[in-house]
């Protein structure tokens, strides 16, 4: 198990486990001495814990909101409960979308001044939501401590809730998803800022669909330095510098204590697949048979990233010998496709085909129904790079099905 899924797991387990206290010990008695019925107060404590976790969760993202301005950030998309509010085209539309936090996502772009260097300021835009949850924490407990009979108990349940969202939020160690608490501890050192606004506008310029321009390779491999050395390896996979490529891939793969399981697995994926896909097999079965441990090679495969899915597809079709991976593995590209951000769909689109091509190449009477990923439909922003990776990376005619770009 990934550690932050142990991490995970724990604050959970702390969560729940408090819930249940509560209820027994705390809300029960209440309602009990105010002769509620079993049914009507479990309908009260659930209206309790729906409202102050929507409440919670909308102060957490107007808190994001409003510590970026405060930090003169520009705001690329809110997202709220599936709710996104997002920018295209220099507009704000409205549209249905996952996200990566516990109820909600903000993303920002950091500004710059006339001399290239970053005069956005990370620390408000995390604190604010951890001063707002106080805030409601605060509020919960005054309906607990002035009111009486079912609204106490009710006041006990927002409490809790309030408590919890805080606690969850604060934790600074890296949970299912990024929290303030965490990324606290990477920006209240001051040589971090750099990298993790570096980050923030490299994942913009994805989600927009915008080429990064220049970036830097960073020797110290963080959960936020891997998207931005991401950046050239990508760049030298479209001017078909695969060599290159390969290079910062295998000197990230050197440096990974800091990184999350799941970057590290993106980043094993990357290399395996660079190795199979040039047809340097040895190398790569002794990199990932001999240098990457039964668990790194378990993340490959069951990680549901197009870095993963691609790369795997290589190894069960090309190192294994193994059919029926290769037709489960590739049932899954669709759903990962269309988590790729906008500035790097057609690229990852080129490179999932070369495994699809390579595969068929080596297994020709494998019947196979290869599920390619769906097209998209291409805007101005993307134009460029589109036309770049077709010239770049020559594949054989690979079935597509049409599709929007739903990332």
């Amino acid at each position: 198990m990934k550690k932050e899924d142990w991490a995970s797991l724990i604050v959970y387990a702390i969560i729940i486990v408090s819930a249940i206290l509560v209820f027994l010990y705390v809300v029960s008695p209440i309602y009990v001495s105010n002769g509620v019925e079993g049914a009507m107060g479990f309908a009260y404590s659930l209206g309790g814990f729906l409202v102050t976790l929507i409440v919670g969760g909308l102060l957490t993202e107007i808190g994001h909101v409003l510590g970026a301005k405060i930090g003169k950030y520009q705001i690329i998309s809110v997202n709220f409960l599936w709710l996104n509010l997002y920018k295209k085209d220099n507009k704000f539309k409205f549209r249905f979308k996952s996200f990566d936090g516990l109820m909600g996502d903000t993303i920002v772009m950091p500004k710059k001044d006339e001399n290239d260097k970053f005069i956005s300021k990370p620390k408000a835009m995390l604190w604010l939501p951890i001063i707002f949850l106080i805030l409601l924490l605060v509020g919960s407990f005054f309906l607990y401590s002035l009111t009486e009979g079912i609204w106490q108990a009710v006041g006990v349940v927002s409490l809790f809730v309030s408590a919890m969202l805080l606690f969850y939020d604060i934790v600074p160690t890296q949970l299912d998803s990024l929290t303030d608490g965490y990324q606290l501890t990477i920006v209240m050192k001051k040589e971090n800022i750099e990298a993790f606004n570096e980050s923030l506008r490299v994942r913009s310029c994805n989600i927009l669909g915008q080429d990064p321009g220049d970036t830097k390779v960073f020797d110290d491999v963080t959960d936020y330095t891997y998207d931005i050395n991401l950046v050239k390896v990508y760049k030298y996979l479209l001017e078909n510098k695969q060599d290159e490529a390969y290079k910062i891939l295998d000197k990230m793969c050197q440096n990974t204590e800091k990184l999350s399981e799941k970057n590290k697995a993106k980043l094993f994926a990357q290399k395996t697949y660079l190795l199979i896909i040039n047809d340097k097999l040895t190398e790569a079965k002794e990199f990932y048979y001999e240098k990457l441990s039964q668990e790194e090679r378990k993340n490959i495969s069951n990680l549901g990233v197009i870095e993963c899915i691609r790369a795997y597809v290589l190894v069960a079709g090309i190192l294994e010998n193994s059919e029926g991976e290769v037709q489960y593995t590739t049932s899954r590209a669709n759903a990962a496709y269309k988590k790729v951000e906008s500035g790097r769909k057609e690229i990852e689109k080129t490179l999932y085909k070369n495994a699809l091509v390579k595969v068929r190449e080596k297994h020709p009477t494998w019947q196979l129904v290869l599920k390619d990923v769906k097209k998209v439909k291409k805007d101005d922003n993307q134009s460029a790079t589109s036309t770049k990776a077709k010239t770049n990376n020559k594949t054989s005619k690979v079935d597509d099905d049409d599709d929007e770009d739903d990332d």
